[in-house]
């Protein structure tokens, strides 16, 4: 997961060196966005992820707040990883479980409301 998430970030930081040198545009919305005319629960994360290497933090934290938190804690994530050679496993009852998940699909419909009420 750490490089899935790593190799994203990096990805995304050589599209925005290649943006500012090159002149060429980010590509355009999500299928989501493109079929339906409304925002999916992740739209905004690549811009996100842009603004963060521009250093726009807050700006970043606003295009999509579930995604931002989830970039930061992946990134810490990397961080215990590489740095400090630790995982961090959690380990649950069913039900604790069950709660996260709920809380989970609550976090991502409480994030998509948001970003409908944005556009």
């Amino acid at each position: 997961m750490c490089v899935v998430i790593a190799a994203y970030l990096g990805l995304v930081a050589v599209g925005v060196w290649m943006e500012s040198t090159s002149g060429c545009q980010s590509p355009g919305p999500c299928l989501f966005r493109r079929v339906t005319g409304h925002p999916c629960p992740t739209c905004g994360t690549t811009r996100m992820v842009v603004s963060i290497c521009r250093g726009r933090i807050a700006e970043a934290a606003v295009r999509n707040p579930l995604m931002f938190v989830v970039t930061a804690l992946a990134a810490g994530a990397v961080v215990l990883r590489v740095v400090f050679a630790r995982r961090l496993v959690l380990h649950t009852s069913a039900l604790a479980g069950r709660a996260v998940a709920a809380a989970l699909i609550i976090a991502v419909l409480v994030n998509w409301t948001y970003l409908l009420c944005m556009e």
